[in-house]
């Protein structure tokens, strides 16, 4: 009952930090200067909502039942991430890209995604079973999927057309 108690504790906490990433990832769509910016923020925002909703899944069970849910249902990763940056660069214009504020935003976002990591990595090393264990890995997984995608965002504002060349693996030769 102990354990249940202090799962319940550590997604209270998780909850908060997703709605906070949400709050965090909706203001920044809305504020930054791009369209990848736009798009990458605002999905992320979505990806957090998908967290929660797991988390309340698993917290509403563990107060009813004292157990962990069986058969998770695995997340799968979103590939719409991947493509928001080739889509914007095919998109892009002299958008008046306010570089400083989407790398602050860029910043600030992988502290939050980092913070995250963490907890889920505490909460993982403390699982009693296995279910419990798979499913915070799986959420690690996932917001290093997300802590990657802010990365491709600061290489892309940094410079677009070299980080179309290096991701999408153009032949420079024509062929």
């Amino acid at each position: 009952m102990e354990r249940i108690e202090a799962v319940l504790s550590g997604l209270e906490l998780a909850l908060k930090m997703e709605a906070d990433g949400k709050k965090y990832y909706l203001q920044a769509a809305k504020e930054s200067s791009t369209e990848a910016g736009r798009k990458l923020f605002a999905s992320l925002a979505e990806e957090e909502d998908d967290h929660a909703r797991r988390f309340v899944e698993i917290y509403n069970h563990l107060k009813e039942k004292n157990a962990w849910p069986d058969g998770l249902k695995k997340s799968t990763p979103s590939h719409k991430i991947r493509t928001i940056f080739a889509e914007a660069l095919e998109e892009m214009k002299d958008e008046g890209i306010k570089y400083e504020t989407e790398m602050k935003a860029v910043e600030t976002a992988r502290k939050m995604e980092d913070d995250a990591i963490a907890l889920y990595s505490r909460l993982a090393a403390e699982a009693k079973s296995q279910v419990e264990k798979d499913f915070f890995e799986a959420i690690i997984a996932e917001e290093r999927g997300h802590s990657l995608a802010l990365n491709d965002y600061a290489e892309y504002l940094r410079d677009p057309a070299g980080w179309f060349v290096l991701k999408e693996r153009h032949s420079l030769d024509g062929g």
